[in-house]
């Protein structure tokens, strides 16, 4: 198997930072930070003792760009070192991609929008080396390579249906948009959408939805970032009946349309048409009760013990199990 790396001196002036760094800080911020004085005195007195990671510029000959170790370079710069320790990795445009994302990951978890970001370039790379792969395969890839759970893996998926510009809205802080209002919008309208009124998606489009959904969260039509999850979702399994079914497409259609309409509107007028009835909700318990024996059954007869040598496996029911957790005291909370 051939070296991943190569180790060796080079003059820092040929390394350059990288532009695509979804979590690079500013330089001013950089030189500002106490810790980044000391550590160029430190570099100052004994140079670069961790080696820097780099690639071969594909554009410029001679030249670096930067994966790992910004403050190491700039201390560097500073401190007019002439060699720098460095490794070189030998990878393609997807594979330095993940090697910074793994990384800055061990070393300190990204917020969720660099996550994002980081992964629509690795998703583009990918799918620009090999455009015929299928979105189970990309999605079995990137969860190899990052060891993030389904679930997680599935959220920061639905988050690159948005653009940058959003992503930028949400990370400045000033907006009432939040990570998990993307989620939602994905979870809780258009993938059921896509699922039960694909006729609706088709004539509406997934991006008029999305707009018309950011502009009710703007504008606090939709509060809360589990309104689309309580309010929406349900009705999608309430609707059973061609009638009910109906009047939810005609319903949901105005819905996305008004700006001003929240989802407890939509909840309400389908109440008022197809009252809950005390059968229904028997049955809906009865249904329930049936469904957590299954669950139980299938807990009972995992080898939990063999599960811990599997950390990927392990992490993902955790996750599952916390999830599911802080769902049902959600509900414990309101029936008391």
């Amino acid at each position: 198997m051939p070296k991943k790396y190569i180790l060796k001196l080079i003059n820092p002036d040929l390394i350059k930072p990288d532009k695509t760094n979804p979590r690079g800080d500013a330089p001013e911020v950089i030189e500002s930070d106490p810790e980044f004085i000391r550590l160029k005195d430190s570099v100052y007195e004994f140079g670069v003792l961790v080696p820097l990671i780099v690639r071969k510029d594909a554009k410029d000959e001679g030249k670096y760009i930067l994966i790992d170790g910004e403050r190491r370079l700039r201390a560097a710069w500073a401190t007019n070192l002439k060699e720098v320790p460095v490794h070189i990795v030998r990878e393609t445009s997807s594979d330095h991609l993940i090697t910074a994302f793994q990384i800055h990951m061990l070393r300190k978890q990204w917020p969720k929008v660099a996550q994002a970001r980081s992964l629509r370039m690795i998703v583009n790379s990918i799918t620009k080396e090999k455009p015929e792969i299928t979105k189970s395969d990309l999605f079995e890839i990137i969860q190899d390579k990052t060891g993030y759970t389904d679930s997680l893996l599935k959220d920061l998926l639905r988050i690159l249906n948005y653009s940058n510009t959003i992503l930028n809205e949400i990370e400045g802080g000033n907006s009432l948009l939040k990570i998990s209002h993307l989620v939602q919008i994905e979870a809780s309208l258009i993938e059921p959408l896509e699922k039960q009124f694909k006729d609706l998606l088709q004539e509406l489009g997934k991006e008029y939805i999305r707009e018309k959904l950011i502009n009710k969260i703007r504008n606090g039509a939709i509060y809360s970032t589990r309104d689309l999850m309580e309010n929406v979702y349900p009705l999608y399994l309430r609707a059973k009946s061609e009638d009910q079914k109906e009047f939810l497409h005609d319903n949901l259609k105005k819905f996305i349309k008004d700006e001003e309409m929240g989802s407890s509107k939509l909840t309400k007028n389908f109440e008022a048409k197809f009252p809950s009835n005390i059968g229904d909700l028997k049955n809906t318990l009865s249904d329930i009760d049936e469904k957590i024996e299954q669950v139980k059954n299938l807990i009972v007869c995992m080898d939990i013990s063999e599960l811990k040598s599997y950390s990927p496996l392990k992490n993902e029911l955790k996750s599952k199990l916390k999830s599911f957790f802080k769902f049902l005291e959600d509900i414990l909370k309101k029936l008391r």
